[in-house]
C-alpha cells in the first residue's frame, strides 16, 4: 500500500491531508503490519478525515454507503439512561 513513511505523507499530501510526522509513522506502522488503529478525540478534529484520506491515498475504494456501528458504554454514575457494560 504505502513504500515507505515519506510515501505516504506524500499521498495525503495530495490528498490534501496533512498531519504531524509522529502521527505519520504510527497509520504507516499500522498499515504495514495490517493492524487496525483506535482515533479518539473530540467531535471535529479529523478522525473520519484521516480514515478518508487513508484510504484515498491507499487507493482504496470507499463505499457508497458507509455503516458505522457504534458501542456506547460507560462507567459514570452521572449517566444513568445508558446501558452498562459488563
Amino acid at each position: 500500500m504505502f513504500d515507505s513513511i515519506s510515501d505516504l505523507g506524500a499521498k495525503l499530501a495530495a490528498t490534501g491531508y496533512f498531519i504531524d510526522p509522529v502521527m505519520t509513522q504510527v497509520v504507516f506502522l499500522a498499515a504495514k503490519l495490517q493492524k487496525p488503529l483506535l482515533l479518539e478525540g473530540p467531535a471535529g478534529s479529523g478522525k473520519t478525515q484521516l480514515a478518508v484520506s487513508v484510504a484515498a491515498a491507499g487507493c482504496i475504494e470507499a463505499p457508497q454507503n458507509v455503516y458505522a456501528r457504534f458501542s456506547i458504554s460507560t462507567t459514570s454514575r452521572s449517566a444513568p439512561d445508558f446501558k452498562r457494560s459488563k
